[in-house]
């Protein structure tokens, strides 16, 4: 088996054994995601949200996030007309229409590593934005997906993908925070597992597959593809958090605090002049 199958099949068996103790975050998690990435996303498509029509979450999950984004993207626009959440989890798709305020979007049982779901969000209105929240650092190949990403954003679309930044696994495993299972020669499947999130109740925290990339690894796959890079921005939980209650006889260790977590890419279609 190669890389790729052994990888496909080591992360199946990861994401079995996590699935309820992921269906049952913690409010540290939820905090993290509300104060830190939200905000972060807000700012950065604040003259977008003005515009845009419609939402594509890539890798949605079981909708948190993505609940998360657009209770607070609504606050500065109208609704979004269309929302369209793919994850090659039909099961995490059931629970976000059912357990989350996206009743009304539709889920795409997709798996992003496979060819062929741009053309499902042609069909969107636009502008677009297609949003990715801590997906692209466990894909096995950036080459597909971006590829995929490409054909999928039109001139007036943006995409936002937020990943954990390179350096964070390597910054907990020195401070003794984070085991590294295995690691693989350099390489585009350069992989390691890392328990990155102990985001569930103390002692259910769980290994997640994470492959270790550079912030030029990602850069790179996007100008590949045609894309525009309209921002790179790095997201950390600030100190002043420390007092804060989620923070107190929490799962997490306070030394995470202020180290950069997070790496966000704001992504554009490249515009060609006409002649």
């Amino acid at each position: 088996m190669n890389d790729l199958g052994r990888w496909t099949s080591w992360a199946a068996d990861c994401w079995e054994t996590a699935r309820s103790a992921w269906l049952r975050r913690d409010g540290q998690d939820h905090y993290y995601r509300t104060t830190v990435v939200v905000p972060a996303l807000i700012h950065s498509s604040r003259r977008f949200l003005t515009t845009v029509r419609s939402l594509a979450d890539l890798g949605s999950g079981d909708g948190f996030s993505t609940d998360c984004f657009v209770a607070s993207a609504t606050k500065a626009r109208e609704r979004f007309e269309e929302i369209v959440l793919i994850d090659r989890s039909a099961e995490q798709l059931g629970y976000a229409v059912r357990r989350t305020n996206l009743r009304a979007a539709r889920p795409v049982v997709r798996d992003l590593l496979q060819p062929g779901w741009a053309g499902l969000l042609h069909h969107l209105p636009t502008p677009t934005l297609l949003l990715s929240l801590f997906v692209f650092q466990e894909l096995a190949s950036l080459t597909n997906p971006v590829t995929e990403l490409a054909k999928a954003l039109r001139p007036s679309d943006l995409a936002m993908l937020l990943v954990v930044a390179p350096s964070y696994a390597e910054t907990l495993r020195r401070r003794g925070l984070v085991r590294v299972v295995q690691k693989s020669p350099p390489g585009e499947h350069d992989w390691l597992w890392a328990g990155e999130y102990p985001i569930g109740a103390a002692g259910s925290s769980f290994v997640l597959p994470h492959f270790q990339r550079r912030t030029s690894d990602y850069s790179n796959a996007f100008r590949r593809a045609g894309l525009r890079l309209l921002e790179i921005r790095y997201l950390s939980v600030p100190d002043t958090t420390r007092a804060h209650r989620v923070f107190r006889s929490s799962v997490y260790d306070e030394r995470i605090l202020g180290v950069r977590s997070s790496l966000l890419f704001v992504v554009g279609k490249v515009k060609v002049n006409g002649p």
